[in-house]
């Protein structure tokens, strides 16, 4: 890190920042200096490898212990979070901090225009009405259990659209067979 990433680190440090915060879930360049924050949001491939490839699996673990290593704080979002990656990574307690995700009430009555709905509404093919699930399409998401779910209210008579985010490289076969069959 330090030899490959010298110039990223170099003007990172330049700025004599007094904190950087790093959301992604890890840090990098991990050899700054500037004293740092990570999230970290999960550590599920600790706990159901079989939902993640070998790579995924060793690459993410490598990444969080090198952020944990040498972030100066990392928020965990809740009491769970923190305990496992106590646990897990047999850290300094100090270094892992309780910040809970929030959600700044300007989210919760978004009013856009008539014409910028028809607008969004048109371009992602959206209907009137839908539960939204913004999430990667990992098996752990449980995409699959709100899928199976639908399909019961839709047997009860009760049509209910699913609308999705997510990268279909994020490989959940599981879901898009089900999505197929039913």
């Amino acid at each position: 890190d330090r030899i490959i990433n010298r110039q990223l680190i170099k003007q990172v440090d330049s700025y004599k920042l007094d904190a950087i915060y790093f959301p992604s879930g890890s840090l990098f360049p991990i050899s700054i200096t500037t004293r740092s924050v990570s999230s970290i949001h999960d550590i599920q491939y600790a706990h159901s490898p079989k939902d993640f490839d070998f790579f995924t699996r060793s690459r993410q673990g490598t990444l969080h212990w090198a952020t944990i290593k040498n972030s100066d704080f990392v928020q965990a979002s809740s009491l769970f979070s923190r305990k496992d990656f106590l646990e897990h990574f047999k850290c300094d307690p100090q270094k892992i901090v309780l910040v809970r995700d929030g959600v700044n009430e300007s989210f919760r009555n978004i009013h856009i225009s008539s014409e910028e709905k028809t607008e969004l509404t048109k371009k992602y093919s959206l209907p009137d009405k839908f539960i939204f699930l913004p999430a990667q399409h990992w098996p752990h998401k449980n995409h699959v259990t709100l899928i199976r779910a639908v399909k019961i209210l839709k047997d009860r008579g009760l049509n209910v659209p699913l609308v999705f985010t997510g990268e279909k490289r994020s490989k959940n076969n599981e879901m898009y067979d089900l999505i197929e069959k039913l």
